[in-house]
């Protein structure tokens, strides 16, 4: 089997299994110990009414720029919408069974600037690139801290092909860094690419926590990494497992 990509491309994604932890993934992502919300929604402006927003002058103390702190947790939460044959879109679950010829859109929201990548493991054992895709934003896989990102793009989409089986994909979240960040997004596209065996390490790491909501309003799949010794933030592996039909 195989999950076909394009501008009419194939994917779908599957819970990761849920780890322990003293709160689990969708708090931490929601809330990591600052009590700063990751949040999907665009910031609004506030105009009108009699609200006043007090500006405070820089002071000697401080006009210098302060270094920006290492996040104590990097995170990923992503669910799926199923594109009916008319255009129109619904929030499904990955327990769903997915049958030929449906298309969907992977919706991924990070806690960090990063880079996203989306692999399948096709039949002989190789992984195979989904996304980013040279036909897509010429192959950027640039994503910006909480923002709602659609994969493949808002006017593409993944689409199942006609040989049914379980699809084994993963989904990797590369945090940038200044020191790290991708000067060529076609460079990055050649050489980022990660091995099986690579994929089921990073995925296998104690550090992971993932939690499937699968009761809420949004249903989701949150995955979370702590940071340790305020080294950068390591890559998030997420295994994705679709049922298709």
């Amino acid at each position: 089997m195989k999950v076909m990509l394009a501008i009419t491309v194939a994917l779908c994604l599957t819970l990761g299994a849920s780890a322990g932890d003293e709160k689990g993934a969708k708090a931490i992502f929601v809330d990591s110990t600052s009590g700063a919300v990751i949040n999907s929604t665009p910031a609004r402006n506030v105009a009108g009414g009699n609200s006043k927003i007090a500006v405070r002058k820089p002071t000697a103390s401080t006009r210098a720029a302060a270094p920006t702190p290492v996040p104590e947790v990097s995170g990923l939460k992503y669910y799926v919408e199923l594109v009916s044959s008319n255009g129109e879109t619904s929030r499904v679950t990955t327990e769903r069974v997915f049958s030929s010829g449906e298309r969907i859109l992977l919706h991924v929201v990070s806690s960090v600037d990063g880079d996203i990548w989306v692999y399948q493991r096709a039949p002989d054992g190789r992984t195979v690139t989904l996304f980013p895709d040279k036909r897509i934003r010429d192959g950027n896989a640039h994503i910006v801290k909480g923002v709602d990102t659609i994969l493949p793009s808002p006017t593409s989409w993944f689409r199942f092909d006609n040989q049914s089986g379980t699809e084994e994909l993963w989904l990797v979240l590369t945090p940038r860094t200044a020191a790290a960040a991708p000067q060529d997004s076609q460079v990055t596209i050649l050489t980022a690419s990660m091995s099986y065996d690579e994929l089921t390490s990073a995925a296998g790491s104690k550090a992971l926590v993932v939690e499937v909501d699968s009761t809420g309003p949004e249903q989701a799949t949150y995955a979370v990494r702590r940071t340790t010794n305020g080294q950068p933030p390591e890559r998030i592996v997420v295994p994705v497992r679709l049922k298709h039909r």
